[in-house]
């Protein structure tokens, strides 16, 4: 439906929660309300169609659980709205073989903040993210997605972020803490990466945070405790962003698993991050 998606859709750390909507365009290029077949899973079955989810925050993409497979050669278009034009962008996780939505995956839409403007789908105003497809899915296909935001996002395609733990609702491991791992193809940990983290541009601008704090070890790891400063961060490897949208400015928020089981967490500054990166 054209209007906001029901709370069973979305995962979220977020107080207030955000507003997620749908629309669809179908071939005869009217603007619609969602079918209602497509709500568990909003991506488009058939070329010439497109199906547009949206925020009223920034949101980083979809986590995608597939019951049945598509078994036809495509690929998925995920284009957001620079302000002039829609703009590809994206890492799609479902895709293998040449197919996408083979598999669960995550599907990364995270353009830079700063680029990513709202735009106006049927009479919603939102940060829209529009998806289209290269070939018809095969029959059948079905499954379903959570969308995901206030999550890290990847800046670099070429790396892998093979893992990311944010440890507000625990003390394992401790708080205020980056924990960092950074492996090559193989799976060896990487000796001597210059690992850095910056505050994002227009966050955290009263701060002055060194950008250089260490080497990694023979395993490939390092860890920095980052003084509970609540700000938004940048991580860089040899001078190279990596990892951007690392939150720890969010206070008032609600982390879990599963619906009906968030823990408040009232404090900025005291999240932990665990990444570990591997090369591609």
């Amino acid at each position: 439906m054209n209007g906001q998606i029901t709370a069973q859709y979305w995962q979220g750390e977020w107080d207030p929660d955000p507003n997620f909507y749908t629309s669809w365009k179908s071939e005869s290029g009217k603007i619609q309300p969602m079918p209602l077949e497509y709500l568990g899973l909003p991506l488009p079955r058939y070329v010439g169609e497109f199906t547009y989810v949206g925020g009223d925050l920034y949101w980083r993409g979809l986590d995608v659980y597939i019951d049945n497979p598509n078994v036809n050669s495509a690929s998925l278009i995920s284009e957001y709205w620079n302000g002039t034009k829609w703009t590809k962008i994206g890492q799609d996780k479902t895709h293998h073989n040449y197919t996408t939505l083979s598999r669960s995956g995550k599907i990364n839409c995270c353009p830079q903040e700063k680029s990513w403007q709202e735009s106006i789908v049927g009479s919603q105003r939102a940060f829209w993210i529009r998806f289209s497809i290269t070939n018809d899915l095969s029959p059948g296909t079905s499954g379903w997605a959570y969308v995901i935001h206030n999550t890290p996002s990847l800046l670099n395609l070429d790396w892998e972020l093979r893992k990311h733990r944010f440890t507000a609702c625990e003390n394992k491991p401790g708080l205020k803490m980056f924990y960092v791992k950074v492996l090559d193809k193989e799976g060896k940990g990487l000796y001597e990466l210059e690992v850095s983290f910056d505050t994002e541009p227009s966050h955290g601008i009263v701060y002055d945070h060194p950008n250089w704090w260490g080497l990694t070890d023979e395993n490939g790891y390092i860890e920095w405790n980052h003084l509970g400063i609540p700000t938004i961060y940048e991580m860089f490897i040899d001078g190279e962003p990596v990892v951007g949208n690392i939150r720890l400015d969010l206070g008032n928020e609600y982390c879990g698993v599963g619906l009906g089981s968030w823990r408040p967490v009232n404090r900025p500054g005291i999240y932990s991050y665990w990444f570990e990166l591997q090369q591609v």
